[in-house]
């Protein structure tokens, strides 16, 4: 929907682009540091709620591809720090118990 009055508003693509990039980057800080600072958001049953919504982002970012494909690279860390968490044969995680 926002996208859809962005364009009605006939906001140039760069400006729409640059936008996503920012709230990307947002979200990538935001969502890294809880896992980093709050024990409990380290956990697989967290890391596979994480995953899902990121998959969702991403099926809505290749729909949107002219407006918030490049944004979709701002994720990067959350994505790596995810798919550490639903690994399921890493040794680190299942001998101390994170």
């Amino acid at each position: 929907m926002c996208l859809l009055i962005l364009y009605v508003l006939q906001v140039p693509p760069i400006l729409i682009q640059k936008m996503f990039t920012q709230i990307f980057s947002s979200a990538n800080v935001q969502l890294f540091n809880s896992l980093l600072l709050r024990r409990e958001c380290c956990s697989f049953g967290n890391g596979e709620y994480v995953k899902a919504g990121l998959s969702d982002l991403e099926l809505w970012c290749a729909k949107a591809k002219e407006y918030a494909g490049p944004s979709w690279e701002e994720l990067k860390h959350i994505r790596q720090a995810v798919g550490f968490l639903v690994c399921k044969g890493c040794y680190f995680l299942n001998h101390y118990g994170m």
